[in-house]
């Protein structure tokens, strides 16, 4: 921990800034001063109304909401703008929903809400124009141009066609493994990696935990990183089926800035956040991301986001604070948002 002489007291009367990421697994919520310096910082479950219905995404936004102004060392009625990131927040109904449950938690008078993939695009660039695609727990691509125009692609499960994320990725794996054993498909050494991480003798085996009285689903997305393991250590299969993936969430990105941007030589922002587009080894998916969209818009400028998607949250409560959060703020807000995460509070 910092030591105490080196903890600024908060002044009651200072005013704050607050932003959310609220994803499918888990939520984030960064509190800054009105120069972008992060103060506190907070983590609850998933505020996802999809996944974990809306009585228990408002308790844990809340609790994320009470961990970072307790870490800032600050009141709630000190929080003057704040934004809202959050999965599940796609449809027009959606995001009536999300209202209702986010209002009687939000501290601020002035506050946002968008999709959490929205707030990578703005973590990731100036202005928050370009495009952002997420690829983590779920898979959403959406687009924004500067005259306001919003495009999006995808992002309703399997329901929409979205590829890639965590448990699609592990149960096309799995398909591929089960392919091999029964003579259908080549040897792939994705067969023992899934078996000690599952703690099964046989692949198969798995099915048990979907069946009635044995009923223990097993939260598949947890072992995507087997499937990168393998393709990282030369298995062919695995390598393709990431390729295979890979292209599509490509072509989703293409499909999305074809809508958006008409000059083909625009210097187009594509963001690149999640878990997976952000942290995977090796970096299949971005290579091919990337290298689909600059055949098309050969001078964008590709992001393999390094900043939580919840500095971009940060970010647009200070655009509401400020009118702008400028150049200098963002600088603030990523340098010390690294440094908050580590103690809830910030050194300074």
């Amino acid at each position: 921990m910092p030591s105490k002489s080196r903890i600024k007291r908060m002044d009651k009367n200072a005013e704050f800034a607050l932003g959310m990421d609220g994803g499918g697994s888990k939520t984030i919520c960064a509190i800054s001063d009105t120069d972008g310096n992060v103060v506190g910082v907070g983590h609850a479950g998933s505020t996802n109304f999809q996944a974990v219905g809306k009585y228990c995404a408002a308790e844990e936004a809340r609790k994320a909401i009470d961990a970072a102004a307790k870490a800032a060392g600050i009141s709630h009625d000190q929080i003057v703008s704040a934004a809202y990131g959050i999965a599940g927040a796609d449809r027009e109904a959606d995001f009536d929903t999300v209202v209702d449950y986010i209002s009687p938690v939000n501290p601020a008078g002035m506050w946002l809400l968008c999709n959490d993939t929205t707030i990578a695009l703005r973590a990731g660039t100036n202005d928050g124009i370009g495009l952002a695609l997420i690829c983590g727990s779920g898979s959403n691509c959406i687009g924004f141009n500067s005259e306001g125009k919003v495009h999006k692609v995808g992002g309703y499960g399997h329901f929409s066609g979205d590829v890639g994320y965590g448990e699609d990725l592990v149960t096309r794996a799995l398909v591929e493994v089960t392919r091999y054993m029964d003579g259908r498909g080549p040897k792939t050494t994705m067969k023992e990696e899934f078996c000690k991480a599952l703690q099964v003798e046989n692949v198969e085996d798995i099915i048990e935990r979907w069946f009635p009285d044995t009923f223990n689903p097993l939260e598949l997305k947890r072992f995507a990183p087997v499937v990168f393991d393998c393709a990282k250590n030369g298995d062919r299969v695995a390598i393709r089926l990431l390729e295979k993936l890979g292209d599509q969430l490509a072509f989703n990105a293409v499909t999305a800035l074809k809508h958006l941007f008409s000059n083909r030589d625009e210097k187009v922002a594509v963001v690149l956040g999640g878990s997976i587009l952000q942290h995977s080894d090796p970096p299949i998916y971005a290579e091919r991301i990337k290298a689909a969209v600059l055949k098309i818009y050969p001078n964008a400028h590709i992001v393999r986001l390094k900043q939580e998607p919840v500095t971009g949250a940060l970010l647009f409560a200070l655009d509401l604070m400020h009118g702008k959060a400028g150049k200098t703020r963002a600088a603030n807000v990523h340098r010390s948002y690294a440094l908050a995460r580590q103690v809830g509070t910030r050194n300074i």
